[in-house]
């Protein structure tokens, strides 16, 4: 049974309805399927993203992709090659408080 105010895998419309649950935030690849396996972040099987895999799951459209990978990258100052380092090294709340800064 879900979380009252988590909203389901499929109705996520932003990165903050996705990382609103922990559960759903990865590190080490783009996605993981529930036994951690790493698959595609487009994958019916993915239920966990790292930040770039989550922009590409819930942004379908690749120049909102593009703004969005833009965005994150403006805030924090780094290169795009970057990207996936970020996340790693990163915790859930620092994920998650930079999504809700960016309000994406």
């Amino acid at each position: 049974m879900e979380t009252i105010g988590i909203k389901s895998l499929e109705l996520c419309e932003t990165l903050q309805d996705l990382f609103a649950d922990r559960k759903r935030w990865t590190t080490g690849c783009f996605a993981r399927d529930e036994y951690g396996k790493g698959v595609f972040s487009f994958d019916n099987r993915a239920v966990s993203f790292c930040l770039m895999g989550g922009i590409c799951r819930v942004y379908r459209d690749l120049e909102t992709r593009m703004l969005i990978h833009q965005l994150v990258l403006d805030e924090l100052n780094i290169p795009f090659t970057q990207f996936l380092s970020f996340n790693d090294k990163s915790s859930y709340n620092e994920i998650y408080n930079l999504v809700k800064k960016l309000n994406i």
